[in-house]
């Protein structure tokens, strides 16, 4: 198993990231303070070709929702209601 989620296969989790920040009101710089990064550094993962994996599950621990959240939105562009409940 690959290190990396592959952007060519899944393009869209930086853009899922983000909807998921929008939706539960939470910001760059707070996930990035949460994973002890700068919010700059943040900024350039979700533009990133690829994101590590063990990356990517910490962004969804420290945004309250799991990977299996994250491909939904990005394949179907839409939340789970039930993810915007959690860890409110």
């Amino acid at each position: 198993m690959s290190k990396y989620i592959d952007h060519s296969q899944y393009p869209h989790f930086g853009a899922s990231i983000r909807t998921v920040l929008n939706a539960k009101g939470v910001t760059q710089a707070g996930i990035a303070r949460k994973l002890g990064i700068s919010k700059q550094h943040f900024g350039k993962i979700l533009e990133a070709r690829d994101i590590k994996v063990h990356l990517l599950l910490s962004i969804c621990e420290a945004m309250g929702c799991s990977l299996d959240d994250l491909y939904n939105v990005a394949r179907c562009g839409e939340l789970n209601a039930n993810l915007n409940d959690r860890n409110q």
